[in-house]
């Protein structure tokens, strides 16, 4: 980055929540292909890389992977049960659990729920070229969806109005085996972008979410 193109974040960021704004955003259409599209599955990415003789094997970099994880969690878990036993936790939960009349109460049955229950976090890391991982942060709440969210292609006001219109008209049912599928392919303008987009599922999400 430099002072000439530091305002173009898309550039240097890899969040989807960004790249997502830009007009040069690549759907991938094979989960397979490391090179291609801009939301990618690390294993084709990691493939790649194995090919391109930037890494040394798959095994290395999952191992490698697996203990910068490992060792994060276990330097996390002690502080994360001493927060989960403090009543003041809880202390915006309104209204309380059923049953619960205070937030000591909420602590300890959690307290004593633990070990029947898991969160599901998501690992930022950073590569760099010699193979060596980085962590960058830790996401407590990463986005399960399976969906690109993508704008539509500059159109005038009159014939986005248009698009909205014909959408509303042919409207599919919300179908419960999909979830938010009912609403893919079809002109939207809800908060999810600033301008009219489309929604449609990502294979990319899809391919990894589900396994989880």
């Amino acid at each position: 980055p430099t002072l000439a193109n530091a305002h173009r974040s898309a550039v240097h960021l890899t969040n989807t929540s960004v790249g997502r704004y830009s007009e040069n955003f690549v759907v991938t259409q094979d989960v397979g292909a490391g090179l291609v599209g801009t939301k990618r599955a690390l294993s084709a990415v990691v493939r790649l890389l194995v090919e391109r003789r930037q890494l040394a094997s798959p095994e290395a970099f999952w191992s490698q992977l697996e203990f910068l994880v490992s060792t994060t969690l276990a330097r996390l878990g002690p502080a994360a049960y001493q927060e989960m036993r403090s009543p003041f936790m809880y202390e915006d939960i309104s209204p309380l659990p059923t049953g619960v009349k205070t937030t000591a109460a909420l602590a300890d049955t959690v307290t004593r729920r633990v070990g029947s229950c898991f969160s599901v976090l998501g690992f930022d890391v950073l590569l760099d070229e010699t193979g060596q991982l980085f962590l960058l942060e830790v996401n407590s709440g990463p986005s399960l969806k399976i969906e690109d969210v993508l704008p539509l292609p500059s159109r005038s006001a009159a014939e986005t109005n248009l698009l909205m219109m014909e959408a509303k008209k042919f409207r599919a049912p919300q179908t419960p085996a999909v979830g938010y599928g009912g609403r893919w392919h079809r002109p939207c303008r809800c908060a999810e972008l600033h301008r009219p987009h489309i929604h449609q599922m990502s294979l990319v999400d899809a391919h990894v979410k589900c396994q989880v």
